[in-house]
């Protein structure tokens, strides 16, 4: 796997590739809409943080008057989770935070520095 530079950001098994605009999993390209893409994007720049509906509204529509509902965001979550996870129905990538968001996992070193 590649490993994390300013170009590349690593997200559990995926690679993100700025340059492209592209990810991958094990060396296969995962085919992401823009949108879907945007959203990995976000997660992957706050690994460990949640990550608030707001936060995903203002990173899909850049329009301040849109008005999205929470159904709209659940789709494109499910969507996006259908190609990255190994497991769509147990995520382990992104994980939802009952009732503020969704989470995606931190990395290993980061986790370690958060525990010691």
């Amino acid at each position: 796997m590649p490993a994390q530079t300013p170009w590349n950001l690593r997200l559990g098994p995926l690679t993100i590739n700025l340059c492209t605009a592209r990810a991958t999993k094990g060396g296969a390209e995962v085919a992401l809409s823009a949108a879907e893409y945007r959203l990995l994007l976000l997660f992957a720049i706050n690994p460990g943080s949640l990550v608030t509906r707001e936060m995903m509204r203002e990173a899909l529509w850049e329009s301040a008057d849109a008005y999205v509902g929470n159904n709209t965001l659940y789709v494109y979550m499910r969507r996006l989770r259908e190609k990255i996870e190994d497991d769509p129905a147990n995520p382990t990538i992104i994980q939802t935070v009952r009732g503020s968001g969704y989470r995606s996992l931190p990395e290993p070193e980061q986790a370690e520095l958060a525990s010691a």
